[in-house]
């Protein structure tokens, strides 16, 4: 199928779905799907029909996946009002070159219903893309990537936008266009966006028409860049959101660059500076500002990471603050409850994040932190009393335990008993050692007789094949 064709038989069906939303009830919410094999253009060529080595399809799960892909721009078609989803997936160096009419050769766009992009890696992957258009005419919409709900950069994805046009018309031009959401940094992924116009309508690193989100949110532990700039023309902006009054959402990201004349939001043309919370804000040359993190902690969402400086977050590591001291996980959050470390349990307030010390109860359970944090096993001495805690869990030990071969009676405090223990209508002796006593003991002057289940004997008993009597204390009379 051509690309003409698809653009075809794609308003067609778009009209008729309008027919029948007209002539139908109230439509109900539609789940998320993915695009089908036809709705994907690589290069002006429908994926169905052709498609190069270097990108690969799963229509299943909706991910594309580029493996040093190097050619055209990626176009896809959406369904009308139904919420849509394409994940690009990123292995080694990769490049979208479009050079020639936009909307022939678009960099990655995803129009006509509620579509949504995520390009991520696992391992670190780039992704280069250059819009750098000569067509001799007037677009309304240049955009190096567009969609209509959210693009999001995540994992170890490292994506690169240039939007560039020297026509000499007055073009209107977009790093990331969304029309109804925004763009999303997160995890590991860095963004760099550049617009480069010769003259101008509208020069913009990020445009939004969202009312509801900012249009970037970075949670990303890497670097965002957007720079704008025309030769002739209108002026620039780093972001144009008309509809919200902050359009930044910084929680995290170190270190985020702008250059640019203005930033467009419902309360006009206005500075750079939003006061945003944990991040310093400065002038870092003629129309060029940053917003950088200051040390210390930082919450992101429920959860807290402590920044030192220089993009780097503590790590798999402990952080002592204000005499409290804190672990912070591989991805730089502060840890809650339970953690090994290099073979060490310890415990940390599940309000607070603070390491615990002494006597912790968790779970229902009682558990000892030593001084040091790390959490005790087996024979515990505190102070002048006894205590046994699981050889694995640490968990307190209460009642009867058998431990080592021999049995030993805890209280409900956990401390070991010692001495007389009447348990039911039975009667026990534990010794100085808190064993529990079998066979002859002397306490005292008073012989005693305890059987093989620690019982204390009375009343008559055959021993070893001869006959004893024993009083209803216990005590031996012949």
């Amino acid at each position: 199928m051509t690309v003409a064709a698809k653009r075809f038989a794609y308003v067609v069906g778009a009209c008729l779905a309008c027919l029948v939303a007209i002539a139908a009830a109230p439509a109900q919410a539609h789940a998320v799907v993915h695009p089908s094999a036809d709705d994907i253009v690589l290069g002006g060529v429908v994926y169905s029909a052709s498609h190069p080595e270097t990108a690969s399809y799963d229509e299943s799960s909706g991910v594309l996946t580029l493996e040093y892909y190097d050619g055209g721009g990626i176009q896809v078609f959406g369904q009308s009002d139904v919420e849509s989803q394409l994940t690009i997936n990123l292995v080694g160096y990769n490049q979208i070159s479009c050079t020639g009419e936009p909307d022939i050769d678009p960099g990655i766009r995803m129009t006509g219903g509620k579509g949504s992009i995520e390009i991520t890696s696992t391992d670190r992957a780039y992704l280069e893309l250059v819009a750098n258009y000569t067509y001799s005419g007037i677009y309304p919409n240049l955009c190096g990537v567009m969609v209509d709900e959210n693009l999001t950069v995540s994992g170890n994805a490292d994506v690169w936008v240039w939007t560039a046009s020297s026509s000499s018309d007055h073009v209107r031009g977009s790093g990331i266009c969304c029309q109804d959401g925004g763009v999303i940094v997160k995890d590991h992924a860095r963004l760099k966006v550049w617009v480069t116009l010769d003259w101008s309508n509208g020069c913009y690193g990020i445009e939004s028409y969202s009312i509801s989100t900012p249009a970037l949110v970075a949670t990303t532990d890497d670097e965002v860049s957007f720079e704008c700039t025309t030769g002739h023309g209108a002026n620039t902006f780093a972001v144009y959101q008309p509809g919200a009054s902050v359009p930044l959402g910084l929680y995290g990201v170190p270190y985020v660059e702008v250059a640019a004349v203005y930033v467009a939001t419902n309360n006009g043309m206005d500075g750079f500076n939003f006061g945003l919370p944990s991040y310093s804000f400065s002038a870092i040359g003629p129309n060029a500002y940053a917003y950088k993190l200051e040390t210390g902690w930082l919450k992101v969402g429920s959860k807290w990471r402590y920044y030192l400086g220089d993009g780097e977050f503590v790590t798999n590591d402990f952080r002592s603050d204000k005499n409290k001291t804190y672990y912070f996980d591989a991805d730089g959050f502060m840890v809650t409850g339970w953690k090994k470390v290099a073979g060490a349990w310890y415990f940390f307030s599940r309000n607070g994040g603070a390491m615990q010390f002494g006597w912790v109860k968790d779970g229902g359970k009682w558990y000892y932190l030593s001084s040091g944090g790390t959490m005790a096993t087996g024979w515990q001495k505190l102070g002048s009393t006894w205590y046994y805690l699981d050889v694995n869990s640490g968990a307190m030990k209460t009642g009867w335990q058998k431990i080592g071969g021999k049995w030993y009676w805890f209280e409900s405090s956990g401390a070991m008993k010692t001495g007389w223990l009447r348990s039911g209508s039975t009667w026990y002796y534990l010794q100085s050692s808190g064993a529990m006593a079998t066979g002859w003991l002397k306490v005292g002057s008073t012989w005693y007789y305890f059987d093989s289940s620690g019982a204390m004997a009375t009343g008559a008993r055959t021993i070893n094949g001869k006959t004893y009597r024993f009083s209803s204390s216990g005590a031996w009379i012949a």
